[in-house]
Formats: C-alpha cells, sequence, structure tokens
C-alpha cells in the first residue's frame, strides 16, 4: 500500500504568540485621510474600540484643568452613549504627558484591570485635582469685572453647576457681583432667575454700546 502524502509529514508546534501592539500612527493618519476625504463613519481605534461620534472633539488632558476635562468626558460619554466598560479605554488614548506616564504606573498596578469610570476619576483626582475643593467659594468668587455679561454668566453658570442652590441664592449671587449699573436694571424688572437677570442685563448692555458719548 502506497503511503498517502501526509505521512511522515511531522507539523511545526503551534507557537502562541501575544497580539501586536495597536499602531497609533496608523490609526490617526487613517483618521485624518478619512476627514479630508469628508467620511462620515464612525472612527475605529485600536483593539476594536469604536465611537459613535466623528464631529465632537475629545479634550486631551495633560494634567490641568482636570475639572473641565472630566466635564468634556462626560458630556462626550453621553451624547455618543460610550459604554460604561470603555469609558477609561477611550479617555486614555487621549492623555498626554505627565497624565499618560500616569495612566500607565496606574494600570501597571491593577495588572491591566481596568476600573470603572467614576473609580477611575477619583484616582486621577488625587494626583492632579485641587489641594482644596470649595465649589461656593468658587462660585462666590466669580465677578463680572468689566467683562460682558454672556462672559459673566457663562463662568458664572460652569461654577454654579457645582453646587446645589435654591434660585433665589444663585441669583442673589449673580447680581452682588455684576456690574452695579446693569444689577440695578435687573432689580427693576424683579427677575427670579440668574438667566432673565442676564437677559436684563444684556439689553441695557447693548443699550450703552449704541449710545452716542457726549463729546466735551
Amino acid at each position: 500500500m502506497s503511503a498517502s502524502p501526509s505521512e511522515g509529514i511531522t507539523a511545526s508546534p503551534t507557537q502562541s504568540h501575544p497580539p501586536d501592539p495597536p499602531d497609533l500612527r496608523r490609526f490617526v493618519h487613517e483618521s485624518s485621510r478619512r476627514s479630508s476625504l469628508g467620511v462620515d463613519r464612525s472612527p475605529t481605534v485600536p483593539n476594536g474600540l469604536s465611537t459613535r461620534l466623528t464631529r465632537i472633539e475629545f479634550l486631551g488632558f495633560e494634567g490641568s484643568d482636570l475639572r473641565g476635562w472630566i466635564q468634556r468626558c462626560e458630556q462626550y460619554f453621553d451624547l455618543d452613549g460610550t459604554s460604561a466598560e470603555r469609558k477609561v479605554k477611550l479617555a486614555s488614548l487621549y492623555m498626554t504627558g505627565k497624565a499618560s506616564k500616569r495612566y500607565f504606573s496606574y494600570m501597571d498596578n491593577r495588572f491591566g484591570n481596568f476600573p470603572s469610570w467614576p473609580k477611575y476619576v477619583l484616582a486621577v483626582a488625587s494626583r492632579f485635582g485641587d489641594v482644596y475643593d470649595d465649589p461656593l467659594a468658587e462660585l462666590v468668587s466669580v465677578k463680572q469685572a468689566g467683562e460682558s455679561t454672556m462672559v459673566y454668566l457663562e463662568k458664572f453658570e460652569n461654577a454654579l453647576a457645582r453646587v446645589s442652590l435654591l434660585d433665589a441664592h444663585s441669583l442673589s449671587i449673580f447680581l452682588s457681583n455684576m456690574d452695579p449699573h446693569l444689577a440695578m436694571q435687573a432689580h427693576k424688572f424683579e427677575v427670579k432667575t440668574v438667566s432673565a437677570a442676564a437677559r436684563i442685563a444684556k439689553v441695557h448692555e447693548n443699550e450703552l454700546l449704541h449710545t452716542p458719548k457726549l463729546k466735551d
């Protein structure tokens, strides 16, 4: 009987190799190419991590303005519908400098096991957060100080988002730190909310800008 072609051939043992690390440069190049071509589809990032959004910038983090970065991350997660287990993975791709070094050190100590997003936020805050953080004191310190009403309103609302106050209390702080003339106009209309006070102040602010100045 003739031997089959496969007899006498010894297969080499299969060797297992760890997966190649993600090619971040290629990912960035491909993302840029898709953008330049106007391709509107969800980008796929290394290791199969995908997002639904293509036109919303994910804020990078190098170690400063931790509060602003966390707020932007959570806004992105909410709009994108990012699953809980992918939040830390996605955020880590946009860390640079000392924040990136801290991230890899943190993950080494966890042997690659990803924490929940809230737990990771606490870990990052312990390294990059403010030593003394008083949200109410921050709110009270926000003053108009010559800025436009809209700029003042934006800063005030950012600080207000970190505290829980009755409308009457937040309005009192807002008017107290507003330009006295504009605050007086808002009081005349007996406004009840910060947004209503800002609208009245904005109207009078525009009137002042368009009022001809008297010559000496």
